[in-house]
């Protein structure tokens, strides 16, 4: 199972036309009934050495995200670092933000956020060029400030015995309700009282 841009498809015009208009990029899909072969050295639509070729037989049914999360612990995320073998996902409390766009720092964009997981784990998550101006957009648009988040394909860097995940191109992010684990999660932090009901509210509203 692939998530559509991280794979290679091809078929003929008529079946590629079909195909496309039931695909979407960034969903993930589980595959039934397709072909595997090389991929053309000359006409290389990815860097992956095989392409999935689709062909009249093909089945294909989108999942839900929830279930594809990989998420690892503070520890696995030591035992990663610097090896460049995965880009796990992660879950945590939102504690602090800080931001080169809100502070009106000239230079690249940037910027930090400080997730705190299950053990009272702090870790800092960096996001760079294109990541600073979806997420300060997004995180505007929540009347009241998110809670839990979850970020996806960081990659994960010991720098002076500290660890640190960098945001890469296939990450994203989610806020509060976006998934049903983020939401399980803010409900439990806002709890049930009239107050937190109203917070929990206008946050899932918002998303």
């Amino acid at each position: 199972m692939n998530s559509l841009h991280s794979s290679t498809g091809s078929s003929t015009r008529a079946a590629s036309d079909t195909f496309q208009k039931r695909l979407s990029e960034g969903s993930v899909y589980s595959l039934n009934g397709f072909d595997v072969g090389r991929s053309n050295p000359k006409f290389r639509l990815s860097d992956t050495p095989v392409s999935i070729r689709f062909s009249e037989g093909t089945f294909f049914e989108e999942k839900n995200t929830d279930e594809w999360f990989r998420f690892r612990s503070h520890k696995q995320f030591l035992t990663l670092a610097n090896t460049n073998k995965e880009l796990p996902d992660i879950f945590g409390e939102l504690n602090t933000i800080r931001s080169t766009i809100t502070d009106g720092l000239d230079g690249s964009q940037r910027v930090m956020v400080t997730l705190r997981l299950e053990g009272g784990v702090h870790v800092c998550v960096s996001l760079f060029y294109g990541h600073t101006v979806t997420f300060q957009a997004r995180f505007d648009q929540h009347t009241t400030e998110p809670k839990v988040m979850i970020f996806t394909s960081v990659n994960p860097k010991v720098v002076g015995g500290k660890l640190f995940l960098n945001a890469t191109s296939g990450t994203h992010f989610y806020f509060d309700c976006d998934t049903s684990i983020d939401k399980e999660h803010y409900e439990r932090l806002v709890g049930n009282g009239a107050n937190a009901n109203q917070v929990k509210s206008d946050s899932c509203s918002e998303n």
